[in-house]
């Protein structure tokens, strides 16, 4: 908690990298987090989204294709992990240290998470600077002359936006991808876990070889969607 409220502050305070760089700037991020927190619901879930967005219209779109088979692999291991402790829905609501731990990570995750996606990328598109939109208006005819060194990132910006698309890489250790999930203790120690555990190993082993081949015939392979690529907890 100590280190989520201080990396806010040193992220979002004025005049920061981030405030310099992004279009929304630091205020405008802190307003849009708890903006989004009204839209928080469980029932803005992938399916949900997918159906919202006229996807589901595009089988072959990667996030269609791809986030419906994580979203598939994740919904039966923790129904599955669930199940192992609660032997029915109203244990599970009635105990109100789950549903409070929860509700308060799922706001966690938001509060850290909603920027580490589309919106940053759409926010910070190098070399032409969203926030120049402000400044100089679009023409709004064919045919005028248009100096585009008025929506190129300030040369002196440069650098700073630079840092904060790089600071974001981080690259996946192997024993903190999707690939080696729960294979440590304390959950290897939980015997009623062994087959949820086992079936999430296998689906998931079985997800990298789909994505390999698939990739494999794209003129532009997309690899970041592994599981070996991908963390299965918060990594910062």
């Amino acid at each position: 908690m100590a280190l989520e409220y201080l990396g806010g502050v040193i992220l979002f305070s004025v005049d920061s990298p981030y405030d310099q760089s992004m279009a929304l700037g630091a205020s405008g991020s802190m307003r849009y987090i708890y903006d989004e927190f009204s839209n928080t619901s469980m029932k803005n879930d992938f399916p949900a989204e997918i159906a919202k967005n006229g996807l589901e219209y595009l089988p072959n779109h990667r996030y269609v294709k791809y986030g419906a088979t994580y979203y598939s692999i994740i919904k039966t291991f923790v129904t599955s992990y669930v199940k192992a402790y609660y032997d029915s829905e109203e244990a599970i609501q009635s105990d109100s240290e789950l549903q409070t731990w929860a509700a308060r990570a799922s706001v966690s995750e938001i509060k850290h998470h909603f920027m580490n996606g589309r919106v940053s990328w759409h926010i910070q598109a190098a070399p032409f600077s969203a926030p120049a939109l402000y400044n100089t208006s679009l023409p709004t005819e064919k045919g005028v002359d248009v100096d585009v060194f008025d929506y190129v990132v300030p040369s002196d910006v440069f650098p700073l936006l630079s840092y904060m698309a790089v600071r974001f890489y981080r690259p996946i250790p192997a024993a903190k991808s999707v690939l080696s999930a729960y294979t440590t203790s304390p959950f290897s120690d939980e015997t009623v876990l062994q087959d949820a555990i086992a079936q999430f190993q296998q689906s998931m082993a079985a997800m990298e070889i789909i994505v390999d081949l698939i990739e494999a015939e794209e003129k532009y392979p997309d690899m970041f969607v592994k599981p070996s690529m991908l963390p299965w907890f918060s990594y910062i």
